[in-house]
C-alpha cells in the first residue's frame, strides 16, 4: 500500500500541510456548493415576489373583485401561478 492510500480519508484536507491539494480540493466543492444554493435562493425570492404580486392584484384589482379573476387578463396569470404553487411547481 503506498503512502497516499493510507494516509487520506474525508476530511483529511485538516490534518496539516501535507494535505494542502485535499483542502484545495474541498475549497472547491464548498464554493461550488454555495453558488448553488446562492443561485436557489435568487429564484426562491423571485418566485415569492410573483406571488406576493399576484396576491397584491387579487385583493385590490376592482375587474377581479366585480367580475371574477376569469374576466381580467392579469388575474388568469395569476390564478395559474397560484394554482402552481399549491401543487408544488
Amino acid at each position: 500500500m503506498t503512502d497516499r492510500q493510507s494516509t487520506h480519508a474525508p476530511g483529511c484536507w485538516g490534518w496539516g500541510p501535507r494535505h494542502y491539494e485535499c483542502a484545495l480540493r474541498e475549497i472547491e466543492l464548498l464554493v461550488a456548493e454555495w453558488k448553488r444554493v446562492t443561485a436557489a435562493q435568487g429564484e426562491a425570492k423571485a418566485r415569492a415576489e410573483r406571488l406576493a404580486e399576484a396576491l397584491r392584484h387579487q385583493r385590490w384589482c376592482r375587474t377581479c373583485a366585480e367580475d371574477g379573476w376569469e374576466s381580467c387578463e392579469e388575474g388568469r396569470k395569476n390564478d395559474a401561478l397560484l394554482r402552481d404553487q399549491e401543487e408544488g411547481k
